[in-house]
């Protein structure tokens, strides 16, 4: 994901979802695992409108904060970049 924020940045966020998960331990992730992206923590009501049914759930924003690309466990780099490529291209 950090690799996707840093190539794409100017064209897409990257936005994970965590439920119920204390800011504490995000950001203790955030500091040991580097991450260069937005994780936005909350409630299930929440996470059932945003569909979050794994974790991780990460979300690819285009520059309008439309969804282009929408990853749930986990997925490799290259296959995550290929469906936000995909997704701002319009493909």
């Amino acid at each position: 994901m950090n690799d996707l924020q840093e190539e794409l940045g100017d064209q897409i966020t990257v936005l994970a979802v965590a439920v119920h998960s204390p800011p504490e331990e995000i950001q203790k992730a955030r500091t040991e695992s580097g991450l260069n992206y937005t994780i936005h923590t909350t409630d299930s009501a929440v996470g059932s409108q945003w569909k979050v049914t794994q974790f991780p759930t990460t979300y690819v924003l285009d520059k309008n904060h439309h969804i282009v690309a929408r990853d749930t466990g986990y997925t490799p780099g290259w296959e995550l970049k290929r469906l936000a490529r995909m997704g701002i291209s319009g493909n």
